[in-house]
């Protein structure tokens, strides 16, 4: 009898463990149901009533989940009604908009819940979260936005664990982008997340859509560690047209017949491009090229974007104008020596300044640009110049200016996409546009500015 009682005690023991493990997990409250457990006979009688509880709170629990991934209370939304309700509700709807598409293209947006639609206003919420874009280690942000299923449909209110609150964030963003990629498609249900062995690899796919095919003359190679990165512009390609002259035309090299009877190895890489004269030529940096050839892809032909639409308008007037006069300046300074000859060097008339602009349209991409540049406030640093207080603070600022400048990888970026954006301009505005070189007005030769471009509307 004692071995026995002992058996029991300890199989009592663990199935009181084995119940506290369940209801953790599940969060269920320490206290049980009083209706179940309140007429049982013994110890065992009662703990099967106990599992029996914790089995019905098991399934709701699965039905609550199974609930909550159906799509079928999800009201129709379009990505069209996404950009309105963000430009209706976000205080930066641009920046959200774009910041939202990336978040959602990278599938940011994880655990994706829909509520039951009330029977009364027909509202749907839906809940998920988001991966943090810097600090990856730490917990996602919880989302919720409450949709009113209308036509067109209504944000009601959503809500973001991160600093914006009650605002709409890139996140919220994310999340409905996410609602209407799912309403689009038309799903029931929300779709099941596989585990990593489940899908096929995606090493060779970048996370982000900021890895683009491009030439690889216009690449730079820099150190992957930033200590090592000896050469601030890294490594480019010094690739230039060694011939002045035209390139020779493709049926006088005879490649064929000049290398016959070499062997594949001995033989030069020319024997190697395919070069024959049936293959027709196209455009390119140094010239007519074979069609396919790597210089065709590799140095395509710059076009010339159109900016003047209208051939009909009026050509710009001259700049600067002959006659526009400054004020007269309250400014009185006692300039040294060597300040007054410095002044006086940069003493210009309209005419010279007439031929400055015309010389240097080509902006930076032009020697005298720089150097008209160095010696005067452009409008570059003038917002400076005028905030500038004290000695020290003014001497510094003369070393900067008179200093080199560095081109920043944003600044190449803009340099390379002007030409679209102005040609995307001119096209929406309606507009003509004209370069504009360095202009200097001779009544203050010591400041300069670079306009972008004219724009003559009439």
């Amino acid at each position: 009898m004692e071995r026995g009682r002992g058996r029991r005690c300890v199989h009592a023991f663990s199935l009181e463990k084995k119940m506290e493990l369940v209801k953790s997990r599940l969060n269920l409250p320490q206290v049980n149901s009083p209706s179940l457990l309140q007429e049982r006979g013994n110890q065992r009688s009662g703990k099967c009533l106990e599992w029996c509880w914790i089995l019905m709170k098991i399934l709701q629990v699965m039905g609550n989940a199974q609930n909550a991934r159906s799509l079928q209370d999800l009201p129709r939304i379009t990505v069209n009604d996404v950009h309105r309700i963000i430009q209706a509700t976000s205080k930066t709807p641009t920046a959200n908009r774009d910041k939202g598409f990336k978040l959602y293209v990278a599938s940011y947006i994880h655990n994706y819940e829909v509520s039951n639609k009330e029977s009364g206003g027909g509202k749907v919420t839906v809940r998920s979260e988001c991966f943090r874009s810097m600090r990856k280690s730490q917990k996602p942000h919880c989302l919720s936005i409450v949709l009113r299923d209308s036509k067109p449909v209504v944000l009601e209110r959503c809500q973001c664990t991160c600093v914006a609150g009650t605002a709409l964030c890139c996140h919220v963003a994310a999340l409905l982008y996410q609602t209407a990629h799912y309403s689009q498609l038309r799903l029931t249900s929300v779709p099941p997340v596989f585990s990593c062995t489940e899908t096929e690899q995606k090493w060779h796919k970048p996370r982000t859509m900021g890895i683009k095919p491009g030439p690889v003359n216009d690449m730079v190679i820099i150190s992957a560690r930033p200590r090592e990165r000896r050469l601030a512009e890294g490594i480019r390609s010094n690739l230039y047209k060694g011939v002045s002259c035209p390139l020779p035309d493709i049926s006088t090299l005879k490649v064929q017949e000049a290398y016959h009877g070499l062997n594949a190895d001995e033989a030069p890489m020319i024997t190697a491009m395919a070069l024959s004269s049936n293959v027709p030529l196209v455009e390119s940096m140094f010239g007519p090229v074979q069609e396919g050839s790597v210089l065709s892809y590799q140095l395509p032909i710059r076009t010339v974007p159109i900016t003047r639409p209208h051939t009909d308008a009026p050509s710009p007037p001259q700049l600067p104008l002959s006659y526009y006069r400054l004020g007269p300046s309250t400014c009185s300074f006692v300039l040294s020596e060597h300040q007054h000859h410095h002044l006086v060097s940069l003493a210009t008339s309209f005419e010279t300044a007439h031929q400055v602009e015309k010389s240097t349209q080509e902006q930076s991409s032009c020697i005298e640009w720089h150097q008209l540049r160095r010696c005067r406030i452009t409008s570059t640093k003038f917002r400076e110049v005028c905030h500038t207080r004290g000695e020290s603070s003014a001497e510094n600022l003369a070393k900067r200016l008179l200093g080199s400048c560095h081109q920043t990888a944003d600044m190449r970026r803009g340099l390379a996409l002007e030409p679209v954006a102005v040609k995307e301009y001119c096209k929406v505005r309606e507009v003509n546009h004209y370069p504009c070189g360095f202009l200097i007005h001779p009544e203050a030769p010591w400041m300069g500015s670079t306009p972008d471009g004219i724009v003559v509307n009439e």
